[in-house]
């Protein structure tokens, strides 16, 4: 179940709470100040490191600019203590909202930029971070002198001091672990991996990818802006050199270097760069080129990253000290009963009128008329390049018809964006399944019902009683559409483990799990074999008798005609044919179509006979 702590994970948490523990207390238990600090300075940079993390590798987005985002939290904390007298707790807690707001506008061209374009932006607020500082053109920072005499940290009257400050920073580093990890394994960390690794198929479940990229800005600001809140009551200093373009390579060296796939990974990495300067103290004013050059050794030699390497280490050698265990789709345990879908209530038909979509001078689709009814299914054929996947594109709104109208259940869906026309009860699969690699089928299936059942992001975050029992159904659910499909023997398997046939059998799990009553396939027999393609056909068979629209694209004629009960076919961008699987399969332009025109006029020849059923390999 999504959540649940296994024994060999709840080892590995209890492994890695004990060696966090050690690290913190040794420093204290032998009285060293000198390695206080350091253990203080590991803590405090770990948290915009696990920043980094929540948006490069939760999410994909590449933005470093972090330290910019912890620049304004320190200030901002700095001027709270120093002007307004406010206690050391109540600005770090303000300035964290500052620096968070203040992450948001940054992030704003973000918003509108992707991959280097996005980098680079990125790069440059870090860059002119000393700049501005020095400019101050607010009167915020104290200009070249900075601000030499910031509060010192205390807490209900006492002043922490080295030891105070290290307890306190390593219990918030702490926390950050425990919120993030919350994050990871909710409905919302499955939603943020299919968005990192797939923007269309993200909306198709009704994903808004401007709120999702928001709100993991957001959350990475904020942790970012709270550690930065700390920072000038260190050494009760803050000035241009506070924040050298050294630091902002080490927030995101680190968490490659550990491993983005473990949080333990971005803590180990960022500990492992404060620490080598260290052992070669004579080379401490080359530190940015020490942190490239353990990121290019360890990117060749580890892409994973230190932690993901260890860990399959470790687990390579657990399995062989395991009994050999059977690894067949037979041995793995059965799913549960497939659920029981009630009746579509409310039914959708599609409406397509005149609809044309051109590409430069390519027309794609050609005053393309359609209506798939529910209780129906209509399957779209023709030859490659006939415009089918693109016919699916405009229904969804992936893209914007040239002409035409497209019609949900009498509404128009013109200038509607793809998660909204999800969220109106379209669902698709896609030509090429999309599904993240590194989630088990159970998970990728739930993400299916992210907006119907996805708790609060608060609760999520917090993993509050609401969230776990918004995640134990959404588990049941998930393994039960699995098992609807024919997938309930993979329910833990990983994306990247499954065939291609599997993939698409549990994209259309995740498809069905949206619950919505319109269902738009794209080749969802592609892959498939033998008794597979007989299960789809039930399954489409009984969708179709429970009232679901569906629109079926595939060239698997022997299921087409098996289970349509109409066929429109195009070619060229043009409809040429639409009625029954018996009447298009002997309709001489279709047979042109896919025979070329001399086999038609052959056939043309004797008007009564039944001409052969197009085969998958003359259909593509």
């Amino acid at each position: 179940m999504r959540g649940s702590v296994s024994l060999p994970a709840l080892a590995k948490q209890t492994g890695w709470t004990l060696i966090g523990a050690a690290a913190v207390f040794s420093p204290i238990m032998v009285g060293s100040l000198y390695w206080q600090r350091q253990m203080l300075l590991i803590a405090l940079w770990s948290m915009p490191a696990l920043a980094v993390m929540v948006l490069v590798g939760f999410s994909g987005e590449l933005f470093i600019g972090q330290l910019a985002i912890f620049a304004v939290g320190a200030f901002a904390s700095a001027q709270l203590t120093e002007t307004t007298g406010w206690p050391f707790f109540g600005a770090v807690l303000a300035s964290t909202v500052i620096a968070g707001l203040a992450g948001v506008v940054l992030a704003a061209p973000a918003l509108r930029l992707g991959a280097w374009r996005l980098a680079i932006t990125s790069l440059f607020m870090v860059y002119v971070v000393p700049d501005v500082i020095n400019a101050d053109p607010w009167h915020l920072t104290g200009g070249a002198t900075g601000l030499p005499s910031v509060t010192s940290a205390s807490l209900f009257g006492h002043q922490l001091g080295t030891e105070g400050l290290e307890l306190f920073t390593a219990a918030s580093t702490a926390v950050v672990v425990l919120v993030v990890r919350n994050l990871r394994v909710s409905s919302w960390g499955g939603c943020l991996a299919l968005v990192r690794g797939s923007h269309p198929a993200a909306e198709s479940v009704g994903i808004s990818i401007f709120h999702t990229r928001l709100v993991v800005y957001t959350i990475s600001a904020l942790i970012a802006g709270y550690a930065g809140a700390v920072f000038p009551h260190i050494d009760q200093y803050l000035g241009p050199g506070s924040f050298p373009l050294s630091q902002a390579i080490l927030l995101l060296a680190g968490p490659i270097i550990g491993g983005m796939a473990a949080l333990s990974g971005a803590i180990a990495g960022t500990a492992l760069l404060l620490l080598v300067p260290l052992v070669f103290v004579s080379f401490v004013n080359y530190s940015l080129i020490i942190y490239g050059a353990v990121l290019i050794v360890v990117t060749i030699v580890l892409p994973s990253g230190i932690i993901p390497a260890l860990a399959g280490i470790a687990g390579r050698a657990s399995k062989t000290l395991r009994p050999p265990q059977g690894t067949g789709v037979g041995n793995e345990p059965a799913g549960p009963a497939a659920p029981s879908l009630a009746a579509v209530e409310q039914r959708a038909p599609i409406e397509v009128e005149s609809v044309s979509k051109g590409f430069g001078g390519l027309l794609a689709l050609d005053s393309v008329s359609l209506v798939a009814a529910p209780g129906e299914i209509t399957a779209v054929i023709g030859p490659n390049g006939s415009g089918k996947t693109t016919l699916l594109n405009v229904l969804t709104a992936f893209y914007r018809p040239s002409a035409g109208t497209v019609r949900l259940a009498g509404r128009d869906l013109a200038g509607r964006k793809p998660y909204q026309v999800a969220r109106l009860g379209v669902a698709r699969t896609f030509q090429v399944a999309h599904l993240p690699q590194t989630q088990t089928a159970r998970e990728i299936v739930t993400t299916g019902r992210f907006h119907h059942e996805s708790a609060s992001l608060l609760s999520a975050l917090f993993r509050l009683p609401s969230a776990r029992r918004s995640e134990r159904r959404n588990s049941a659910h998930a393994e039960g559409f699995l098992s609807l499909v024919g997938m309930g023997d993979v329910v833990d398997r990983l994306g990247s483990e499954l065939t291609v046939g599997q993939q698409r059998l549990v994209e259309l799990a995740r498809a069905i799990a949206t619950g919505s009553p319109v269902l738009l396939l794209d080749e969802p027999a592609a892959g498939l074999v033998g008794e597979e393609v007989d299960h789809l056909a039930h399954l489409l068979t009984h969708l179709k008798a429970l009232g679901y629209t569906i629109v079926l694209v595939d060239h698997h004629m022997e299921l087409v005609m098996r289970v349509a009960t109409k066929v429109a076919v195009l070619n060229f961008g043009t409809l040429i044919a639409t009625g029954t699987p018996d009447e298009v399969r002997s309709a001489p332009e279709v047979v042109a179509a896919y025979l070329g025109t001399a086999r038609a006029v052959t056939t043309n020849q004797s008007p009564n006979s039944e001409q052969p059923l197009p085969t998958d390999s003359t259909a593509r």
